[in-house]
């Protein structure tokens, strides 16, 4: 075996545990959620505390935050991105990172909502209406996957390392912000947030493992 494929074996093996370890992270938080101690501990007192110390400014800029990581408007971005690159490429590679990448996330997040059912913070600490099941936050999912596929094209069209950690940090710099509104706005506890967060790196990291086998093969 030569050193590069070494290497290669070793990053994947290394991809592979550090899902792993991702997954087993949310498998954590969601018995907690299950059995109602541990984390949860603090997320009635927290929605409850935010809920009486909302001002109206701030409030406003936490629905325009919020709004980012609604999936009416990621989905479209994201997927006019992955068309532009795909052209720019001429490659099928962006459009099929995207469809598994947000497609899947989705449809993971919406049947872990179903079978854990778990109800969301009371309307009286809800600073705007939200129906459906808390348990993960589905805005948090979805925006920290769908600003980091983001980032992934555009490291796709570029090798400049100062654009690659300004791309990366910003995704994630907007996806905390926006899992954080979810708290803020009453329609979210922390654990569905946090959850929602290692959900969604659980995710891009089986889905960076299974890129990088398919780039190679």
């Amino acid at each position: 075996m030569t050193r590069w494929a070494s290497a290669e074996a070793l990053a994947l093996v290394a991809g592979v545990f550090a899902v792993l370890a991702l997954a087993g992270l949310f498998v954590e938080v969601l018995d907690a959620v299950g059995d109602a101690d541990d984390l949860t501990v603090i997320d009635r007192p927290t929605v409850a505390w935010l809920a009486a110390h909302r001002t109206p400014t701030l409030t406003t800029v936490e629905i325009a935050i919020t709004t980012l990581g609604d999936a009416k408007v990621l989905v479209p971005l994201v997927s006019l991105a992955a068309i532009a690159v795909a052209w720019r490429l001429r490659s099928w590679y962006p459009i099929v990172l995207t469809l598994v990448g947000l497609g899947g996330v989705h449809l993971l997040t919406n049947l872990i909502k179903v079978l854990v059912a778990r109800p969301r913070p009371s309307p009286p600490d809800q600073a705007v209406t939200v129906v459906g099941y808390s348990f993960p936050s589905g805005h948090t999912t979805g925006s920290l996957v769908g600003f980091c596929l983001l980032a992934w094209l555009l490291c796709l069209l570029t090798k400049r390392v100062s654009v690659r950690v300004a791309a990366w940090a910003v995704a994630i710099i907007a996806a905390v912000l926006v899992g954080l509104s979810r708290v803020y706005l009453g329609v979210h506890y922390p654990s569905d947030v946090i959850g929602g967060w290692l959900l969604a790196l659980a995710w891009l990291g089986a889905v960076a493992v299974g890129a990088r086998i398919w780039r190679d093969r």
